[in-house]
């Protein structure tokens, strides 16, 4: 690739460690994933193929979690959540620029994205800080979707000094102290200076 970017995640994919420079040896979870494709098609793949297969799964993946989260969450008909995931497959930033530079951890964190949306709304606080734990190791701007939690409890109980939202209140803050002590552990391993 030409980007600077998406140099540091190639050769992250190709060889694991290879990247020091900040903030990209802390986003891990594309590369290796992609890494797993190529190794496990028996070489079948080569490494263009494998990052565009990936992205091109997560792109449709993404819209379909979408198309999901209008009918269920959104209760909307299952024509307006088409159009909704084809808008959505139709914005350049979205989904063509993917697919003209695959080599970005951008498709694996929409997904990450929208899953946690989907298990928001759905109530399924475990899945959800699980969800964010995952993607932190992909991107660590997920973490901006922590304290979402805590405000919808907040919201579906009415008080905000409750036992409940104080509690996820401190699950969301684990969460960012396990990003970081993953930032600390990952910055000590290699020895970065900055």
């Amino acid at each position: 690739p030409g980007d600077g970017d998406c140099n540091n995640y190639v050769k992250q994919a190709i060889q694991p460690g290879a990247v020091q420079v900040n903030p990209f040896v802390f986003r891990i979870l594309t590369p290796m994933l992609v890494r797993l494709m190529k190794v496990n098609s028996n070489h079948l793949l080569e490494w263009d193929s494998a990052w565009y297969l990936f992205t091109f799964a997560l792109v449709y993946g993404t819209a379909l979690l979408f198309f999901r989260f209008c009918r269920r969450v959104l209760n909307l008909s299952p024509s307006s959540a088409c159009l909704a995931a084809l808008i959505l497959l139709a914005n350049w930033v979205y989904a063509r620029f993917q697919m003209q530079i695959p080599f970005f951890p951008d498709p694996l964190i929409n997904f990450l994205w929208m899953l946690a949306f989907y298990l928001l709304f759905t109530e399924r606080w475990g899945w959800f800080y699980v969800t964010i734990a995952v993607g932190m190791l992909n991107k660590e701007v997920i973490l901006f979707l922590a304290p979402l939690c805590p405000l919808f409890v907040y919201l579906k109980g009415g008080r905000l000094w409750s036992a409940p939202v104080l509690r996820h209140a401190a699950i969301a803050a684990g969460v960012c102290c396990l990003y970081w002590a993953y930032r600390c552990w990952v910055g000590r391993y290699i020895g970065m200076q900055e």
